[in-house]
């Protein structure tokens, strides 16, 4: 048999199934009588795109993505720290915002502050409490939605994968195709839930009538959060952590609303990850982008008439002609309504999470949100001064909770591509496996070391385990009898070593850099103690002027007696 072909690379895994031919006969996939055994030689596409991630590049790209992760949020403190102080807005304490006008409307009792020392508006518990229930069990119901959404996607993505991997002349397209349409099935279901769910979130939380508007912004953020958490990232979670995991072997298969559950392709379920996250990653940033940029353009005075006859001008009688003359809030009118900027927060922070919690199996992942960012700064600022009305200037000193965000993100990160890289991906079980040849394979390199590792990873399944009259093969560390061999254990506590060691490496990296870096650079730091000090010599100096403002008076008012 040879084992080497034109094109293929320098992978052996991959470069060894291709070439197999007839060697591997695999069980059938279904456990149907109409599904049939196939020969691994069937899947070389997705074996060689599975592999394109399965090696060592990937390790270090995951944990340099960490580490620039770290490296960020300390450059945003800093970054932040100097607009802060430039703006003056360093010691702006946020808790003494005002009281928000609905609150005062919706209270029906008032209350002593012994802080303001005066009665104000306040909503008891007994009308309080019973509106966080209600709305935290719709919102409990929406997710569970989300899920079965998401179950809804998984069968589909199973059912179309069986129907067309038992056609001869499309098997070798079934899993691209049920991918593909599985992705842009998801990504449909994403942006409906989050339209509506969006609406929704802003009633409840306006419906629970919170004091300050920092109050009812920060609740209306985690609850947004985390629905487009559970929204984008749950069919991911399930592809990367979940997929292949459970499911038996031939003859003692766990079945699913009466289906079979989906074993990994050759080489994990790396490849499909990348594909869901590529479909949408590039859907959501196209779309959004798209009803970001054109929709105020069709409601702006440059795209709809609408609002150009709504608008009333001023007809002046010139020497010539009838002239229209517009004044510049009549032109502001016809633009579209503002906005805040709470979906380019929330647009952002969700890029965010694809870009680090999901690198590892979609490395392009960061070059894809850089050319999409680069276009939206233009596209956003054009946006904001010429298509939409002026928005009103709110007084802040940071992103607020968004950095809280942001900064469990970056450690949730960490252990996540740990996760990805030690179980989604074949990475570990290759290397084990070469290190356990190494004593055989001493003067070789780690491809050679490698050889007979596809074998290796295929168990045996005797024909009364599948009711066949043929012994086919699956991919698993199994005996003969099922049950998980010697190895299958030993890769196991590797792969839970690794993910401790990972982490710990790289958590003591982010540590380190958090203490390296200050959070407020050396020259903000210089500008704010020369302010400090040349306010408090300010302040001296009042004190000794009214000082001698006082003894100045004394001395008048005794020579005043005196004359007298």
């Amino acid at each position: 048999m040879k084992l080497s072909s034109p094109g293929l690379g320098d992978d052996y895994v991959s470069k060894h199934i291709c070439n197999s031919d007839k060697t591997y006969l695999m069980c059938p996939v279904c456990e149907d009588e109409e599904c049939h055994p196939y020969y691994i030689s069937d899947i070389c596409n997705i074996a060689q795109s599975a592999m394109s991630v399965n090696n060592g590049a990937t390790l270090f790209f995951c944990v340099f993505m960490s580490i620039w992760v770290a490296y960020f949020l300390e450059s945003w403190k800093r970054k932040q720290a100097l607009l802060g102080h430039i703006w003056g807005v360093l010691k702006f304490d946020q808790s003494d915002e005002q009281v928000r006008p609905t609150y005062t409307q919706n209270c029906d009792s008032w209350k002593y502050n012994p802080r303001t020392r005066r009665h104000e508006p306040y909503m008891t518990k007994r009308k309080r409490y019973p509106r966080f229930l209600t709305t935290f069990s719709l919102i409990l119901f929406i997710l569970a939605c989300v899920l079965m959404f998401a179950i809804a996607v998984i069968v589909y993505d199973l059912a179309v994968y069986l129907a067309l991997f038992d056609i001869p002349s499309l098997q070798k397209y079934a899993r691209w195709f049920s991918s593909i349409t599985a992705g842009i099935m998801s990504l449909t279901l994403i942006i409906i839930m989050s339209k509506y769910y969006g609406k929704f979130a802003v009633k409840m939380t306006e419906w629970e009538n919170y004091k300050t508007q920092l109050e009812y912004e920060n609740t209306l953020t985690i609850r947004r959060y985390v629905f487009e958490v559970f929204n984008f990232y749950s069919s991911l979670v399930y592809i990367g952590f979940f997929k292949g995991k459970f499911n038996g072997y031939p003859g003692n298969h766990p079945l699913v609303f009466g289906v079979k559950m989906e074993d990994c392709p050759p080489g994990g379920c790396i490849s499909e990850l990348a594909t869901q996250m590529a479909i949408i990653l590039a859907g959501k940033q196209f779309l959004f982008t798209f009803s970001q940029f054109v929709i105020p353009i069709m409601f702006s005075n440059r795209g709809s008439c609408w609002n150009r006859c709504k608008t009333k001008v001023e007809e002046v009688e010139g020497p010539f002609k009838k002239k229209t003359i517009k004044t510049p809030w009549e032109r502001d009118y016809v633009l579209a309504e503002t906005r805040d900027v709470f979906a380019e927060y929330l647009e952002m922070i969700i890029q965010y999470g694809f870009v680090t919690v999901f690198v590892a199996a979609f490395p392009l992942a960061p070059l894809l949100a850089l050319v999409n960012n680069l276009l939206e700064i233009r596209l956003d600022a054009f946006k904001f001064v010429a298509q939409l009305r002026r928005s009103t200037g709110l007084k802040c000193k940071d992103i607020g909770i968004w950095y809280n965000i942001l900064s469990a993100v970056g450690k949730i990160a960490i252990v996540c591509n740990a996760g990805i890289i030690a179980f989604s991906s074949d990475f570990l079980p290759m290397m084990l496996y070469a290190y356990e040849n190494t004593d055989e394979f001493k003067s070789r390199g780690l491809q050679e070391r490698l050889t007979g590792y596809v074998n290796f990873s295929l168990a045996y399944a005797s024909p009364q385990m599948t009711g066949l009259n043929i012994t086919c093969r699956y991919w698993a560390y199994r005996d003969e009898n099922g049950k998980h061999n010697f190895f299958f254990w030993k890769l196991f506590a590797v792969q839970l070593l690794f993910v401790i060691f990972f982490e710990h490496v790289v958590f003591g990296i982010v540590k380190l850099i958090d203490v390296v870096i200050p959070d407020i650079p050396g020259s903000v730091q210089l500008k704010i103690d020369i302010d400090a000090t040349i306010a408090k010599l300010v302040l001296d100096d009042d004190n000794t002027v009214m000082v001698d403002c006082s003894t100045m008076t004394e001395n008048n008012v005794a020579m005043h007696d005196r004359s007298r």
